[in-house]
């Protein structure tokens, strides 16, 4: 298991946005997930659903986050509300710790850091 095999999966399970290589759709277009890959890990730069409040950004992540665990990889990023966010600093930063990220606050940001868990099953 490897980033490159997580890569792959990830661009099939989703499409790209026009013009915008590293944005990519996911669930009939109703989110946004933003990445970057690296070596050993995947940085997760943002997911923006759509429609607020309809839990569609909380399953693109639940999804990303079995999507990681199936491929043994490591997500890490910072966890900062952006544009005319639907959550506060303080919700997004609870919403990452639900979905399993260890969140860890310095004088400038708010660092979130998942490893990968063996025993979780991708959602249907």
């Amino acid at each position: 298991m490897s980033v490159r095999s997580f890569m792959l999966e990830f661009r099939t399970e989703t499409s790209q946005v026009a013009e915008l290589r590293d944005e990519r759709f996911w669930w009939n277009d109703s989110v946004i997930i933003k990445i970057t890959a690296h070596r050993t890990w995947v940085e997760l730069n943002r997911i923006s659903s759509q429609r607020h409040g309809c839990g569609h950004g909380s399953a693109a992540l639940a999804w990303f986050c079995a999507l990681a665990d199936k491929h043994g990889v490591s997500v890490h990023g910072i966890a900062a509300p952006f544009g005319d966010s639907w959550l506060s600093r303080a919700s997004l930063i609870g919403w990452y710790r639900r979905h399993g990220f260890k969140v860890t606050e310095s004088a400038t940001d708010t660092y979130i850091d998942r490893a990968p868990v063996t025993s979780r099953m991708l959602p249907s």
